[in-house]
């Protein structure tokens, strides 16, 4: 596979669309992202010829995200990625500065733990983020708890899609109801 970075300045974004297997490519990429006035990332990664991430989206996604605080992106939308724990304090830390308006990691294994930190990201007085995606991952109760109290505090964030988390079933989501249009789960 390819990856392969197109730069739109033109319109304020990038889009990722294949992998590519040339690390010092990447990693200069990653150094232009840096140094760009881009605000948004926008693409998802592709599966492996067995429908798999693979090792290559592990490492996009994990370049990517370490790369977002240092970055001017105020809209990242990277479906299909390898979101681990390791990634919970970096993601906190871009949602509470103010930084992202936009976040969506639809379909990115993220696991109960970055609920958590993007719950108390969201209670932050300098959180502007409007818009969170996570469809299809693995939040579950205490990630849907943090995620509740935020939005009590919150009043930014017009959209949480939390469909197809196991946050999207039982107590946690009858907690997650009362905020009724702000939440989404389908």
């Amino acid at each position: 596979a390819e990856f392969d970075a197109t730069m739109r300045a033109r319109f304020g974004g990038a889009v990722l669309k294949v992998l590519h297997e040339d690390e010092p490519r990447f990693a200069r990429w990653l150094e232009d992202l840096k140094a760009s006035r881009l605000r948004k990332l926008s693409g998802d990664f592709r599966r492996d010829q067995e429908g798999g991430r693979g090792k290559r989206v592990g490492v996009a996604t994990d370049g990517v995200l370490r790369t977002l605080p240092h970055t001017q992106l105020e809209e990242v939308r990277i479906g299909y990625g390898t979101v681990s724990a390791d990634h919970a304090a970096i993601l906190e830390e871009v949602v509470a500065s103010g930084q992202l308006r936009t976040l969506d990691l639809a379909r990115s294994e993220v696991p109960d733990v970055v609920g958590q930190a993007l719950g108390r990201a969201l209670k932050d007085p300098r959180c502007r983020l409007e818009q969170l995606n996570l469809t299809g991952n693995k939040v579950g109760e205490a990630g849907g708890r943090a995620l509740a109290e935020g939005l009590a505090v919150n009043k930014t964030l017009t959209m949480l899609n939390i469909s197809s988390n196991p946050a999207a079933r039982g107590e946690v989501a009858e907690e997650l109801k009362k905020y009724g249009d702000r939440v989404s789960f389908s």
